[in-house]
């Protein structure tokens, strides 16, 4: 099963805005799933192999089965969730298309200005430049520190203070937040290296990357000794941390 390489990759498009409340327990909740086109739903975890994506399963004790969904064609799919972002499978087309909906199901874009002032307008997104919207009919550029967030088809992004990720990065960025609940904020970043992320707790914004993943999780999310078990046998490696966030959000009485 191959998923275009920009929706696993590109941040703006792997996930959307998901708002949770702690206690939520269910484990289908911090899965990935595919619908066959006999309307079975299969769990599990997507992963990036060599030949392309796959959906991982795994049992009841956390550790992963042998057996993979892996299919180099989408013939037997009509849809996917990954990260909480829904898709469904055009069939003239062997591979996966963004269907986000009737234009009308979109929320209104908007942006926030530095003095806390919010203008609903339409945000305009540039290949190459910052992201700006129309004021009397000029463009008004979307920067820090004079504006504070803004969202774009649903995605909402905020201007932080953040770890530089390589010599000549920025130590201030628009980050698109994906998860956030009482003191934890996972937000997604995608600079020269690739996409990363800032998982914050408890205010103090930590860098993620593929190699610090497992050590990142074992500071910050450690508490909850089964979603540990769950990141240390790969049911949660690194393209799956915004399910292993979710999943310590839900379970918060770390199990």
């Amino acid at each position: 099963m191959k998923i275009k390489k920009y929706i696993l990759q590109t941040i703006s498009l792997i996930c959307i805005i998901f708002y949770v409340q702690p206690g939520y327990s269910q484990d289908k909740e911090c899965l990935d799933y595919i619908i066959t086109k006999n309307n079975d739903t299969i769990y599990g975890t997507f992963k990036n192999g060599l030949i392309g994506s796959y959906l991982q399963l795994f049992n009841s004790n956390g550790t992963t089965d042998a057996e993979k969904y892996v299919k180099r064609s989408l013939k037997d799919v009509k849809g996917y969730r990954y990260n909480d972002f829904f898709s469904s499978v055009d069939a003239k087309d062997d591979g996966v298309y963004l269907d986000l909906g009737q234009k009308e199901d979109f929320l209104k874009d908007y942006v926030v200005t530095a003095a806390g002032d919010t203008i609903h307008t339409r945000v305009y997104e540039q290949t190459l430049g910052v992201p700006y919207y129309s004021k009397d009919g000029n463009k008004q550029k979307i920067k820090g520190p004079d504006f504070v967030a803004y969202r774009k088809s649903n995605l909402i992004y905020e201007f932080r203070e953040k770890t530089k990720v390589y010599n000549y990065d920025k130590k201030q960025a628009f980050l698109l937040l994906m998860l956030k609940s009482g003191n934890i904020a996972l937000y997604g970043y995608r600079g020269n290296i690739g996409v990363c992320y800032y998982l914050e707790k408890d205010g103090v914004s930590n860098l993620i990357y593929n190699e610090n993943y497992r050590e990142q999780c074992k500071l910050l999310l450690g508490d909850n000794i089964k979603l540990m078990d769950l990141i240390n046998n790969n049911v949660y490696s690194y393209e799956n941390l915004y399910l292993a966030v979710k999943y310590y959000i839900h379970h918060s009485d770390k199990e």
